[in-house]
């Protein structure tokens, strides 16, 4: 039996809809700081393996590597 009962599927619709886009937001955000994090990590772990000169710290507009051969 069909009681047409728009007003209720409209309404549940909306929840569900609500429910779904906060997902896909939820998700969206998680990989925005996940591949944030997991490029800081890279970039810190090679300043440190390379001894790179960062941005923050440099004074002229150019990249400094130093390199140690432990003979």
């Amino acid at each position: 039996m069909h009681n047409n009962a728009h007003a209720v599927a409209g309404i549940l619709s909306f929840f569900e809809v609500g429910w779904y886009v906060g997902n896909i937001y939820g998700a969206v955000n998680g990989a925005h700081k996940y591949n944030r994090h997991t490029t800081e990590t890279f970039l810190r772990n090679l300043e440190n393996r390379f001894h790179l000169v960062s941005p923050e710290t440099r004074q002229t507009p150019m990249l400094g590597v130093q390199f140690s051969l432990g003979f």
